[in-house]
């Protein structure tokens, strides 16, 4: 972040939306029922037997009450729910358009009725912006406090629509919409070009209900709900920005998921509405957790057993396909109420074949969670030797741990210590100990026992701890000397997979499996941003495209595995092409659907076969010659029960074949290849492993077939032996090896016609691989970070293909660590953590993005992250902090890294490379320029943390090596004259804007980019340092118009000025490329590279007129070709370390 420090007189901070606090997580949903009844809500509970986790209820917002149904006169219901434990999470609707008549405006849905107003609505957001409404935004605050153990779900106008909440026109909005409509106007696809539209108000209002509830009146136990109808121009448009909305939610009935209601019908045939669907996107890109807010079949669904649980399936597939974590189920007989013929009885517990059902799919089915707040408490695990902290019980509580002692294993000790309190140790082999049963039962005051076994039995040892009297801050550790190692399970993603928009893929873990042990977890990335958990999931992709998709498994001893595939998704406008005995697999489709593909065969073609199998349910098998088979005109049909059916041609026509795939019954999981053979004769394959690998013990080893092709067809099967008596048949397996050693890998590749070839490299594996730097990749490669905020890097995973950053980029100003108000506008100095010790939820932006490091660390869980600590005391002569790099120097500031500290113990399982200083030598950075006080600063830093015990940190010493900054002080300056010494150092770091070779047209001759690289490479080599490219950036180009401009009138000109237009590739291969030559050039060195991924124009602090020079729009994901060509570069996993659910083994965190 070069130059940022000059706008922090003028911070301005950026209030970030909280994390979802109730969300209970990827593959879970609570359950809630609804919706106002309190005899129907009992209902549930004695007719299913099931807890909800809790109730729905509507609230007037104009009357400051939620007064509907039973609830009236002020939530009676929810407190007969909270005071008989039925469920301690509430989902309110503060309804903003129900009764807008009690806030004295009117109604505008019936131009035929009293007291209409058209833009009823729209004067109640602009009153509730103007203060109008805050008393009664203040009793709802009152509400909520004063039930602070209810967990609540705020709907802030829920099912809002543009026509209601965005109308100011004066004619009966429906009368207005169509006119629009007959003259040609969609008023939805550009609202801000519609005169009678304003759908700030509503955003306005939403936000301004939000901040005075949660940040005026301090209300901590509720979530916010954004609740859209299910058009995708209602939702993006009327979106209130991230920073108050917790959740998206939709509702969910028959219509949208393509079910009638009385006669009224809408996408038949498929699983959800498009619109829905398309919005359901728009959420996701935003990274809201989804509800649905409100569910029930509907007539004629609900007249049937039969209808109502396939509603319930369609429902529960919805559920599963979009990771929905909350569910609100209006369990009720509508027309008992009032509601019109479209309603009907809704609860699950008047039919016997609809209760099974609902017990046996939704009661029974481990994602749905009915009791408490989250899921089924189980016994929690423990590592040998890792201590887990901060226990706490209340009295007669007890906390339940395992650990796995395996064979051989001697000196088995379990300590219990710290905190308040007084906590009771037990131990017990093979079963859980009770007060009376133990193996160890220290009965010691306090909480400081220990329990030994010196030769403890192989197998499975149980802890607990219970509160003698309530207890809390207690550590527990249980440790291990020996015993056999773990060997790591293997993972299998199989494919590859194809199939097309809308249409569940159905994916298989076959294969997978752990080899002294068994499989805890599947953990799946779908690579569209998307992931699911279980063995063999489905997945509904949107859009089409190539996806990589990840699977990952964990092993019952927490070791990891990872293995890709790719899946092929195209439109549903046609066939989509199958290659020559290349099998497609997990393919699915609903009853009546089809699948639809073609194959082109050549003239000497015989032997055609197309064969499907696999799977559960029934899918036929058509194929025709020139035309697209049908139920009634096709040349092979099998007519079998099942998946298993072939067609065979011996003499085929040469030409398009078709084979098509219709659903009898609903069917999943079924494998289709086709095949044919020539007369040309079969080149065979080339198979190429790359190489050679190196690694650690017990660490993962990424392998790679990357240039493995066949001339004539292509490739059908991979297999590696590793040479350790294990295989894979992936093409870019991972592998650990258990010992030390030098193993000779073999990969071999057979092509579609059975041909085969091999290729052998080797894989060194030794106990210190690499540069021994600190936190570097233990098995030599290069960590990929991406920055420099927030936005920047959730829009970079957010493309398609990209892979997780090894690491993320953030900032930090040290002097405003203690500034919990944020008097200056930098909250905790974007650190998100309070004195308090507690996340602030506060991300800041003083035009570089929001910043927030606490959020990096726990948003972005298989990453590392990267800070860079600003200890500067102005920049370019502003002084925000006079005197304060000597204070820090000699001995003052202590309390600032006694919170840094506490910070980084806070997530102690997460990897830091902290930038103390950074770019030292950049004339800028006021202070710097007296070198003792620097270097004495920097190790007063380094000092404080390792005295605190903090170990999850790398200490990175960072150059400019900046070209420009030599041109402006007209010289070069000895790094080594700021250098703290190796004892401080861990990393040598430096920034990467220019081109190698770049010098200046306005004059001078200056170190080029790569000679000062070349310095600081050089240094550190001497030294035994790793170095980190730990800012780079295509200073000067904008990726997404395809230009290159002046930098700097010190340098080339007019900021800005001297455009060139390039194409993509010629812009890639400019600057790009030259930056991966050198970093390939000099792997024994560059152990980390961190590129600044931002649309720089678009950012106050370097925006026109480009007070800081010109740096343009550096998003790789802004142009395709830049974008493939990036992911190509990454994807080269012997060279590049990306993100995985393994990078702290990955750069050896333990």
């Amino acid at each position: 972040m070069k130059n940022a420090s000059i706008f922090w007189c003028l911070l301005v901070a950026y209030v970030a939306g909280y994390a979802a606090q109730f969300d209970p997580g990827p593959g879970k949903t609570r359950v809630l029922v609804g919706q106002t009844f309190q005899s129907e809500y009992s209902g549930y509970l004695n007719g299913t037997g099931l807890t909800p986790q809790g109730s729905s209820h509507y609230a007037t917002f104009y009357l400051g009450v939620i007064e509907q149904g039973d609830d009236n006169p002020n939530a009676a219901f929810l407190d007969w729910v909270i005071q008989n434990g039925h469920g301690d999470h509430a989902l309110v609707a503060l309804s903003f358009k129900d009764n807008t008549a009690a806030g004295g405006y009117g109604q505008m849905v019936d131009d035929n009725g009293a007291g209409f107003n058209p833009d009823a609505i729209w004067e109640a957001m602009s009153d509730i912006n103007s203060g109008q409404w805050d008393a009664q935004i203040d009793d709802f605050a009152d509400l909520m406090k004063a039930r602070p153990n209810t967990k609540f779900f705020l709907r802030i106008g829920y099912e809002v629509s543009l026509m209601l909440f965005a109308y100011r026109g004066q004619q009966f909005v429906v009368d207005w919409v169509n006119q629009m409509a007959n003259s040609g106007i969609n008023v939805f696809e550009n609202p801000d070009a519609i005169a009678e539209l304003d759908r700030q108000a509503y955003i306005d209002a939403y936000n301004y209900v939000a901040n005075r509830l949660r940040n005026v009146n301090g209300v901590g136990n509720v979530d916010f709900v954004y609740h859209p109808v299910r058009g995708f121009n209602d939702t993006r448009w009327l979106y209130p920005g991230d920073s108050f909305v917790d959740w998206v939610a939709f509702s969910v009935f028959n219509n949208d998921i393509c079910l009638e209601v009385n006669g009224t019908f809408n996408c038949q045939g498929q699983d959800v509405d498009p619109n829905l669907a398309q919005a359901i996107q728009f959420a996701q890109g935003r990274g809201k957790p989804l509800m649905v807010a409100e569910a029930a079949v509907q007539a004629p669904f609900s007249d049937t057993e039969s209808g109502f649980i396939e509603y319930l399936d369609k429902l529960d597939n919805f559920i599963d396909t979009y990771d929905v974590r909350v569910l609100a189920y209006i369990n009720s007989n509508w027309p008992a109420h009032g509601w019109g013929p479209e309603w009907g009885d809704s609860r699950v517990e008047v039919r016997g074949g609809v209760l099974n059902h609902w017990l046996n799919n939704y009661g029974e089915n481990s994602r749905y969670l009915h009791g408490g707040s989250g899921p089924p408490v189980t016994d929690t695990e423990l590592h040998n030797g890792v201590t887990v902290e901060n226990l706490s019980a209340n009295q007669g509580e007890t906390l339940d741990f395992y650990i796995d002692i395996p064979a051989g294993a001697t000196n088995f000790v379990v300590a219990m210590s710290g905190g308040s309190g007084d906590a009771d140790l037990y131990t017990r082999f093979d079963q859980k100990p009770t007060t009376d049963t133990y193996a160890c039962r220290p009965y010691a005051s306090g909480n400081q026992e220990t329990c030994t076994e010196p030769n403890p039995s192989a197998g499975r040892w149980y802890v607990s701890l219970r509160a003698y009297r309530s207890f809390s801050g207690v550590r527990l550790v249980a440790s291990f000397d020996g015993g056999s190692s773990n060997t790591p399970p293997v993972a299998e993603a199989n494919g590859p997979y194809g199939g097309q928009v809308g249409n569940a893929i159905a994916f298989s873990s076959a294969g997978s499996n752990d080899p002294d042990g068994n499989i805890t977890s599947y953990q799946w990335n779908f690579g569209d941003g998307n992931t699911g958990s279980g063995a063999n999931p489905s997945h509904v992709y949107s859009a089409e495209g190539t996806y990589t998709v990840t699977l990952t498994v964990t092993d019952n001893q927490n070791a990891s595995a990872s293995d890709t595939a790719t899946v092929t998704v195209t439109g549903t406008g046609g066939p989509l092409a199958l290659q020559n005995g290349v099998p497609v697999s997990g393919l699915a489709a609903g009853q009546g659907d089809w699948l639809q593909y073609y194959i082109d065969l050549p003239g000497d073609a015989s032997d055609f076969q197309v064969s499907i199998s696999g799977g559960s349910g029934d899918a036929d098998l058509y194929t025709r010659f020139q035309q697209e088979p049908t139920t009634g005109s096709y040349d092979c049909r099998p007519y079998l029960n099942g998946n298993n059916e072939t067609c065979s041609v011996s003499s085929p026509n040469s030409g398009r074949w078709y084979v098509f795939i219709r659903a009898y019954r609903s069917f999943s999981g079924v494998s289709l290849v086709a095949s044919f053979t020539t007369s040309g004769g079969n080149q065979p394959p080339v198979a190429q492993a790359n190489g050679p690998y190196q690694g650690q013990p017990g660490q993962g080893i990424s392998f790679s077939s990357n240039g493995s092709n066949d001339p004539d067809g292509t490739i059908a099967s991979y297999q590696w032996n590793f040479g350790d008596g294990q295989g894979s048949s992936s093409a870019n397996p991972s592998h650990a090896y258990a010992s030390a050693g030098t193993y000779t890998v073999t990969l071999k590749v057979t092509d579609n016609q059975g041909a085969t070839s091999s290729d052998q490299t080797t894989a060194t594996v030794s106990t210190s691989p690499g540069t021994g730097t600190y936190l570097a990749p233990v098995d030599g490669r290069t960590l990929m970070i991406l920055g420099q905020d927030l936005l920047s890097v959730s829009q970079y995973a957010n493309a398609s293909g990209t892979p997780t950053p090894g690491g993320i980029t953030t900032y930090v100003a040290f002097y405003e660590i203690l500034n919990d108000s944020g008097a200056n506008g930098v909250v905790n100095g974007a650190l998100g953590f309070n004195t308090q010790d507690q996340p602030n939820n506060v991300d800041v932006d003083w035009g570089g993005g929001p910043l927030n490091a606490y959020n990096a660390a726990v948003g972005w869980p298989q990453s590392t992250l990267q800070i860079g600590l600003n200890i500067a005391e102005g920049n370019n002569g502003n002084i925000w902090c006079g005197g304060c790099l000597n204070q820090l120097a000699n001995g003052q500031r202590q309390a600032e890294i006694d919170q840094l500290a506490d910070f980084f113990q806070a997530i102690p399982n997460v990897a830091v490379y902290l930038r103390i200083g950074y770019e030292f030598d950049g004339l800028w950075n006021n202070g710097y320029e007296n070198r003792s006080v620097y270097i004495a600063a920097y190790r007063r830093i380094v000092d404080g943390l390792r005295a605190r015990g903090v170990n999850n940190v790398a200490y990175v010493w960072q150059s400019s090596a900046s070209p420009i900054d030599d041109v402006i002080e007209g010289t070069f300056e000895n790094i080594g004259d700021w250098y703290p010494g190796d004892d401080y150092v861990d990393w040598v770091g430096m920034s990467w804007f220019l081109l190698p070779e770049e010098l200046p047209p306005v004059g001078g001759s200056p170190a080029t980019q790569r000679q000062l690289a070349d310095d600081v490479l050089d240094f550190a080599r001497s030294h035994q340092k790793a170095v980190m490219i730990a800012e780079s950036t295509a200073q000067g180009y904008d990726i997404n118009v395809l230009t290159n401009r002046n930098i700097s009138p010190v340098w080339d000109g007019q900021a800005g000025g001297n455009q060139q237009n390039l194409s993509a590739g010629g812009l890639w291969n400019a600057w790009f490329v030259p930056l991966f030559d050198y970093i390939h050039d000099n792997r024994d060195v560059i152990k980390a590279v961190s590129y600044i991924n931002a649309d720089w124009d678009s950012q106050g602090s370097w925006g026109p007129p480009y007070p800081e020079g010109y740096w343009g729009d550096t998003r790789v994901e802004a142009n395709s070709v830049i974008l493939n060509n990036w992911i190509d570069e990454l994807s080269d996993s012997s060279v590049w370390l990306n993100g995985s659910p393994t990078i702290n083994q990955d750069v050896g965190l333990q």
